[in-house]
């Protein structure tokens, strides 16, 4: 959960015409409280030209965005005063937004990305200010997060000086706080004992994901570490082996491991029988073709 109220997080936004016109506010998306938008009016600020209900369909199936994870729906009837069918509604997390108002490739896109990064950047303040308060093990995982935040942010504004890059920068474009949204959680998190049911350590991930999908232990590794698809960690385990010296080591949802290489594989193009490419990686890979997976 965020730090802030919702009124506190408004209070919090840039002061400019954008944060008048597409307010951030406190939603929840996949049963999260998290900061969101309203995709309406992200669309009249962009001066799309093409109709709302037409244009959001479009980009959701072009750029593979998740109902309950990037965004959510609902019916209003307040959009249809004369008395017609509700309107079809979309809140939106920042990720989401900052992604649509990039591809967009004008000047108001670029000013409402920029807006987006700040309202995080100011959210997430405080919560950096209490790390120092934590134990060495959620420290030391909390840098490696902001670490490949820096990363993808760096690859993020790359894409965007490349000249005919339009598809590329609209994916590596996916924001850096997918992982920056869990600062929070994590905060709250305490190292558990035993590793969770439903959970797996990259230990484990690497021999399924090769059994399921035939993909190599640099693919998973990336996936895990590097890639905007970055798998979140469900918490840190504490390691009772007698060469760990009390260390311990972050174990991933299952669930959301197989949603990540299910979307990852989805979007892998095969350019030989058993070896294929993907936007983000660099060089060919072995995959397993979609007829021959288990």
């Amino acid at each position: 959960m965020s730090a802030y109220e919702p009124h506190t997080l408004l209070a919090r936004q840039p002061a400019s015409d954008i944060a008048r016109l597409v307010p951030v506010r406190t939603a929840m998306i996949g049963g999260k409280l998290i900061q969101s938008v309203s995709a309406r009016e992200l669309h009249a600020y962009l001066n799309v030209g093409k109709l709302f209900a037409a244009w959001m369909p479009e980009r959701i199936a072009q750029y593979g965005f998740f109902l309950q994870q990037d965004y959510e729906v609902f019916s209003d009837s307040g959009n249809n005063p004369a008395g017609g069918r509700p309107s079809k509604e979309y809140t939106i997390t920042l990720d989401m937004a900052k992604e649509l108002s990039m591809v967009e490739r004008n000047a108001k896109g670029k000013e409402a990305r920029q807006y987006f990064i700040e309202c995080e950047r100011r959210a997430l303040a405080p919560a950096v200010d209490q790390l120092a308060s934590l134990p060495p093990e959620q420290r030391a995982l909390i840098a490696l997060m902001v670490d490949n935040a820096s990363i993808k942010a760096r690859q993020d504004e790359h894409a965007q000086a490349l000249a005919g890059q339009a598809e590329v920068q609209a994916q590596q474009g996916a924001t850096l706080t997918q992982v920056e949204q869990r600062v929070d959680e994590l905060a709250d998190t305490m190292v558990v004992r035993t590793r969770p049911a439903g959970s797996e350590s990259i230990t484990h991930m690497r021999p399924r994901a090769a059994k399921m999908f035939g993909l190599p232990e640099r693919i998973v590794e990336y996936l895990v570490r590097q890639s905007p698809l970055q798998i979140k960690p469900a918490c840190m385990v504490k390691n009772d082996h007698e060469d760990a010296e009390g260390g311990s080591y972050a174990v991933y949802w299952v669930k959301d491991v197989n949603a990540v290489l299910r979307r990852f594989t989805a979007e892998c193009q095969m350019v030989t029988p058993s070896f294929a490419t993907h936007p983000y990686v660099e060089g060919r890979f072995k995959l397993t073709p979609a007829r021959d997976r288990p």
